[in-house]
C-alpha cells in the first residue's frame, strides 16, 4: 500500500510540474515575441523622432542608439532562448517519466517537429535587424 501511494504522489507531482513547465514555456515564447516587437518599435520611434528633428545639433549620435538598444534586446533574447530550450528539454524528460519511453507530449513534439529551427530563425531575425540598422546608419552618416 505504501509503495502505491508513493507512486501516485510522484505521478501527481510530475503532472503538476509538467503543467507548470508548459506554462513557463508559453510565457517565455511570449517574452521572445515581445522583445522582437519592442526592438522594432523603439527603432521606429527613435528614427521617426530623429527625422522630425533632423536639423537639431547632435542628432547624428541619436541615429546610432537603435543599434545599441537592439544589441541589448538581442542579448536578452539569447538568454531567454537558452532558458526556453532548457525548459523544453525538462518537459520532455518529465513526459518520459510520466508516460514512459517513446511518449509524445508537448516537449517531445516541439523538439521533434521544430528542432533547432526556432532558435535559428530567431537568431536570423536579430542578426538581420542589427546588420540592416548598421547599414542604414552608415548610409545616413554620409549624408
Amino acid at each position: 500500500m505504501e509503495i502505491s501511494r508513493i507512486v501516485v504522489e510522484k505521478n501527481e507531482y510530475l503532472i503538476e510540474e509538467a503543467e507548470y513547465t508548459r506554462q513557463t514555456i508559453l510565457f517565455l515564447i511570449d517574452k521572445l515575441q515581445e522583445l522582437e516587437r519592442y526592438a522594432l518599435l523603439t527603432t521606429g520611434a527613435i528614427w521617426s523622432w530623429a527625422i522630425a528633428n533632423s536639423q537639431a545639433q547632435g542628432i547624428r549620435l541619436l541615429w546610432w542608439s537603435p543599434l545599441i538598444i537592439q544589441s541589448l534586446f538581442a542579448l536578452r533574447a539569447l538568454v531567454t532562448w537558452k532558458n526556453l530550450s532548457s525548459h523544453l528539454e525538462y518537459l520532455s524528460e518529465i513526459e518520459k517519466e510520466i508516460m514512459g519511453e517513446g511518449s509524445f507530449g508537448l516537449g517531445a513534439y516541439l523538439q521533434k517537429k521544430w528542432g533547432k529551427l526556432p532558435g535559428r530563425s530567431g537568431a536570423l531575425f536579430w542578426v538581420l535587424l542589427i546588420v540592416i540598422t548598421f547599414l542604414i546608419n552608415l548610409l545616413l552618416s554620409f549624408k
